[in-house]
């Protein structure tokens, strides 16, 4: 049983404030313990208060980083510990059978645990060890604001940092941690989890490589993590302790007062961060003797940080109070700040000065030790800080609630600045935001912009959270508006969701119907790139009846027809793409106008219109052409060359690709670059051109992993099947179509679910399984049917007719290999070569048996319907 707490009347009554977020669950145990409740009750509570937090809010994006924090140039002592732990280390890594080495340091905070892990673990990186990879998280498992990081999450990052595309992460828990098992296999890898928890929050985040090493921390004992050796760490020894203080504040001074060093070591409980903070004191005024900060360190405590019947408080008054009036009252407004780390901008903007008095306060506080930097130009409080700044900003609402309006205005006009950096184009259609009164932030690159993006992304959604939470529903909206494509271009699609979430939440609260329509498309089209389809399409039919605006309602009708296209609604998906056509022409918007037009060219060609298909794609490629859109331009190429390759036309293909390559790469947009690949290594498969077709194919598939969607690696995977089929390598291809099959299953997507069992039907028959082969031709024949996709139809006719065939069935089999024949040869493809060459020598063998003349492989087949097609 650990040993009971000792609750000041205080701290019991700052528990139960109202204003309080989070509760530590020991502070609640202690509490009902010091109640005079038994245990099986204190038990109960401390179940329901990890229950509470475990559903609580995410906390919003979790900061994984694929290198170690810096180690600490002022790092003393533990000479013991660090060789328990260096030899726990060596026992794991040892001869003979072994699973991976997990060792988890324990302790109260402060007490130089991170500092601990991180310096072991860069001797062992020294030393040449663990070299492959490095990854550290903080899992915020004691944050006072944030409650503990999803294991998700976490594994969401670690599998980006490991280079796994975002549209292949799984969402599943289970799938994720099995994904991290399987890349992490074999590597000789370091992962440093920090400020744990609990056992629970670490143990899907645990590789099961012999290869591998895990350094956890965390306040709470990991007892009931199996397998891994603990290491408690107490306070400094006094050796330890007086080593840290003469390292900071001078090793003269120390031996001049020793009486009064041991009076500051014993007020800092030899607590290592409380050390540091008086030694930085002490150093900072060289006027002061030891005796006057023993003390001051005397007069005060932080009940919130107790240490015994010690307190931190007194340590982080004295800090504070020898600081400047200016730097007091910077330090307090960082305790306003959502996120976790943050910049100089960000911290002038909240504290209501300039950037560069921001940033030399930010280094005097560094200087002082009351705030960390992890990565250049980035900094953050230490937790225990945090509580600390928080309190004491806990002041006037209406202060702070300016505070927080300066931080929104700041970041809301960055984003709005980068995304201008980024897509000059679209400029008009975002909010025009205002310059706030803090200096503006400005990018002198399109890759400048999307660093800082990048680098921001975590703060932007903390930021918008908080928004919401004070009802600023204008930033929420904008923020929602001002970063949607770039949250959509580079895959964070959870991230987009709960940000647009949060819009649809505080637009619909505040009657804003405009603001609410865009959001609902927004997260129509995050869903869409999740491939959750019908929370997609729910979300867009909302937007559609709030609609009041022509240019939204367009936009929304455009929307629901590339949603009804992957959906195979193709008739539904002309209706839609026809109105907002017409709405587009009528407010002289050029870019919906050619945007349509090549929609409308896509969803013919679904239909088997060919001729329609490249006639409205070039009328799209010219009005884009016309009016200096390039990336639209691009898109209009690529589908010229899906048709030109459908048709039989490389030649064509070829020269259209290449141009929207060219104009892909000039204009840097990746997506059309990887569209542009993947079409192109179909068409060199065609020209008989197989290594630099997978060339192509490879750097696609690479590309959209990185920054796509479901549907578009869908594609990749099932031209990679079919490459490989050809190719004779039949397992691989079953393996790239299997994947295919399963992604747009999930999608629901069921043309490409067609196209993916019509190939697994062949490579099935190529292996001598013709039961397999017909089930998955007549499953494919079955899709087709409710696509109404006349080429799918006819590519599940023909590999369906020849497995018949296979098995005896001749007559069902040679109808089923007409009527795929009609249908190309009403289409104009090429595949009619191959059907017809089948028939061919099925006929030949037939009249080798003596079973007569042939019959015409061309003769009569079944009578079209009124609208042109065959009646089937």
């Amino acid at each position: 049983m650990r040993p009971a707490q000792t609750v000041s009347p205080s701290t019991v009554v700052d528990a139960f404030k109202a204003g309080r977020r989070r509760l530590d669950i020991d502070l609640v145990v202690a509490i009902v313990r010091a109640l005079g409740l038994d245990e099986p009750a204190v038990a109960r509570w401390r179940a329901a208060c990890i229950a509470v937090h475990a559903h609580s809010k995410t906390g919003g994006p979790v900061g994984v980083f694929r290198q170690l924090p810096a180690d600490l140039a002022t790092f003393t002592g533990r000479a013991p510990e660090l060789a328990r732990l260096m030899d726990a280390i060596a026992a794991g890594e040892g001869p003979g059978p072994h699973t991976v080495v997990v060792s988890a340091i324990e302790g109260m905070a402060g007490v130089g645990k991170t500092q601990l892990a991180v310096h072991a673990a860069h001797e062992l990186v020294r030393t040449g060890r663990y070299a492959d990879v490095q990854l550290f998280v903080n899992l915020r498992g004691f944050d006072p604001e944030m409650p503990p990081a999803d294991p998700g999450a976490v594994l969401d990052g670690f599998l980006r940092q490991l280079g796994v595309g975002a549209e292949l992460i799984p969402d599943g828990l289970d799938e994720r941690a099995a994904m991290f098992r399987d890349r992490m296999q074999g590597r000789d890898a370091l992962i440093l989890l920090d400020n744990a928890a609990d056992d629970r929050q670490v143990r899907d985040l645990i590789p099961a490589s012999p290869t591998c090493l895990v350094l956890i921390t965390s306040r709470r004992t990991l007892a009931g993590l199996e397998g891994a050796s603990l290491h408690p760490l107490d306070v400094f020894s006094r050796a330890d302790a007086l080593e840290l203080l003469a390292r900071i504040a001078g090793a003269e001074r120390v031996a001049a007062e020793p009486a009064a060093a041991e009076q500051i070591l014993e007020a800092c409980g030899h607590l290592p961060l409380a050390i540091s903070l008086a030694a930085s004191r002490l150093r900072s005024r060289p006027a002061w003797r030891l005796a006057d900060l023993a003390e001051r360190l005397g007069e005060g405590g932080l009940e919130a940080a107790s240490i015994g019947r010690r307190s931190l408080r007194a340590v982080f008054d004295l800090s504070l109070d020898g600081l400047a009036d200016p730097l007091q009252r910077f330090f307090r407004a960082l305790g306003l700040f959502p996120g976790d780390d943050f910049a100089a901008p960000a911290a002038a903007a909240l504290a209501e000065v300039t950037v560069s008095a921001a940033q030399q306060m930010l280094e005097e506080l560094q200087d002082e030790n009351l705030l960390q930097q992890r990565t250049p130009g980035r900094y953050e409080l230490h937790d225990l800080l945090r509580t600390y700044a928080r309190e004491l900003a806990a002041g006037s609402a209406a202060e702070n609630l300016s505070a927080l309006t300066r931080l929104l205005d700041y970041y809301r006009y960055a984003a709005s600045a980068a995304m201008n950096e980024i897509e000059p184009l679209t400029k008009e259609r975002r909010p025009q935001v205002t310059q706030p009164g803090t200096e503006a932030i400005e990018f002198a690159t399109p890759a400048e912009a999307l660093g800082w993006l990048q680098a921001e992304r975590p703060n932007l959604l903390a930021a918008a959270a908080q928004a919401a939470s004070h009802d600023l529903v204008e930033h929420v909206s904008q923020l929602s508006h001002i970063t949607w494509r770039y949250l959509h271009d580079h895959g964070h699609h959870r991230d987009a969701l709960t940000l647009h979430t949060l819009a649809v939440t505080a637009t619909r609260a505040s009657g804003d119907r405009r603001g609410l329509t865009r959001a609902l498309r927004f997260t129509g089209l995050t869903y869409e790139r999740l491939g959750q389809l019908r929370e997609g399409l729910a979300a867009y039919e909302q937007a559609r009846e709030l609609s009041e605006d022509p240019g939204d309602l367009a936009a929304i009708l455009e929307a629901l027809g590339n949603l009804n296209v992957l959906m195979g609604r193709y008739p539904r998906a002309v209706a839609y793409f026809e109105q907002a056509l017409d709405l587009w022409r009528s407010l002289g918007r050029m870019l919906g106008v050619g945007n349509d037009l090549g929609n409308l060219g896509i969803v013919t060609f679904g239909l088997g219109r060919y001729d329609s298909a490249r006639e409205y794609l070039t009328q799209s490629l010219s009005v884009h052409q016309d009016h200096g859109h390039p990336a639209a331009q691009a898109q209009a190429l690529i589908w010229l060359g899906i048709v030109g390759e459908r048709t039989g036309d490389y030649a064509s293909a070829a020269e259209h690709l290449d141009r929207a390559l060219e104009l892909a790469r000039v204009h840097a947009v990746p997506a059309f670059e990887a569209d542009a690949l993947e079409v192109r290594g179909r068409v060199r498969l065609s020209q008989g051109r197989g290594e630099e077709a997978l060339a192509d194919l490879l750097r696609s598939l690479d590309m959209r992993s990185e920054h796509l969607t479901q549907p578009s690696l869908c594609d990749s995977l099932l031209a990679l099947g079919d490459l490989h089929l050809q190719e004779g390598e039949v397992e691989r291809a079953m393996d790239y179509l299997r994947r295919a099959l399963e992604t747009a299953g999930e999608v629901g997507m069921p043309a490409t679910q067609a196209a993916a069992l019509t190939g697994l039907g062949e490579a099935s028959a190529a292996l001598g399984d013709t039961e397999a082969a017909l089930r998955h031709h007549r499953r494919a024949l079955e899709l087709a049917r409710k696509v109404r996709d006349p080429y799918r139809l006819a590519r599940a006719r023909e590999g369906l007719g020849l497995a018949l065939c296979a098995v005896g069935s001749e007559a069902e089999g040679v109808s089923h290999l007409r009527l795929a024949q009609d249908s190309y040869i009403r289409m104009g493809v090429p595949d009619v070569k191959r059907v017809e060459a089948h028939m061919s020598a099925r006929a030949l063998s037939e009249f080798g048996r003596g079973g007569g003349a042939p019959s015409a492989v061309g003769g009569q087949g079944p009578a079209p319907t009124a609208n042109g097609q065959v009646e089937q």
